[in-house]
């Protein structure tokens, strides 16, 4: 199997595995809400804008140092995987302070410390950003789209 094709099946294999994650929150804490087909145009164009910021924004910041040989190291993921956690309470409190308590929630944390290891495992294993940037954003414009997420 080429190097490529094994890229795109495990970053498959972990779209999988936040999925799984999101359903058993969802049925634990009832986050990050009940499936529901709520698309239309402000939706759509926010899920499309989300490729910008966050997924290519956030994985060129927490997951690009990782490409450069001379980072690229456990210690290294390690601090930008806690960064990258760390950052998503701090950006609502500074940008969107509304979404401060929905950034704060555990359920919310647990779903993007999921999404957070699995882009940074695939740009380990694959040296390239792209699978992780497209994990992001589908992660994300699922949630906008089919689990009504944050509003505009």
């Amino acid at each position: 199997m080429t190097g490529r094709r094994r890229d795109w099946l495990e970053a498959a294999a972990m779209l999988a595995a936040i999925v799984l994650v999101a359903l058993i929150l969802n049925r634990f804490s009832g986050f990050p809400g009940q499936l529901q087909p709520n698309v239309d145009v402000s939706r759509a164009k926010q899920a499309a804008l989300a490729l910008l910021v966050p997924a290519i924004a956030e994985e060129l910041v927490f997951r690009g140092p990782l490409l450069r040989p001379r980072l690229r190291s456990l210690p290294v993921a390690a601090l930008l995987l806690a960064t990258y956690l760390a950052w998503h309470p701090l950006a609502a409190w500074l940008f969107r302070p509304a979404m401060v308590p929905l950034f704060t929630d555990p359920a919310f944390l647990a779903l993007t410390a999921t999404l957070g290891l699995s882009a940074t495992l695939s740009t380990w294993r694959s040296g390239t950003l792209l699978p992780a940037i497209t994990l992001h954003w589908l992660t994300v414009a699922a949630w906008i789209l089919g689990w009504g997420g944050p509003e505009g």
